[in-house]
């Protein structure tokens, strides 16, 4: 057994299966929650959350809305749009974003 997996057999065995407290459901809402909790504490992320994952549901959804419309919920808007705009196109400044 390597090192590494020794250590996470340890710690698995030490503190169980840990699970994260942001609640998501794929890969980019993980993105968005990630990006959110860095101002606030994850339980307000996941009251946000909660809604914003309703009524957007894949990175088109947010990148067709206003930064100033977005900005009404989400205070990071500008870096959720940048951040879904980067991982689709591969260039952030394809977001609705203003320099």
């Amino acid at each position: 057994m390597k090192k590494e997996e020794r250590i996470f057999e340890l710690l698995k065995r030490n503190y169980g299966e840990v699970k994260p407290f942001l609640k998501f459901t794929n890969p980019m809402e993980s993105l968005i929650a990630t990006i959110l909790s860095a101002q606030c504490t994850d339980e307000r992320v996941n009251i946000v959350t909660e809604k914003l994952f309703k009524k957007y549901k894949k990175p088109e959804d947010y990148l067709k809305v206003p930064q100033e419309e977005l900005e009404e919920t989400v205070t990071k808007a500008r870096s959720v749009l940048a951040a879904l705009a980067l991982a689709r196109t591969g260039d952030a400044s394809s977001s609705s974003l203003s320099s």
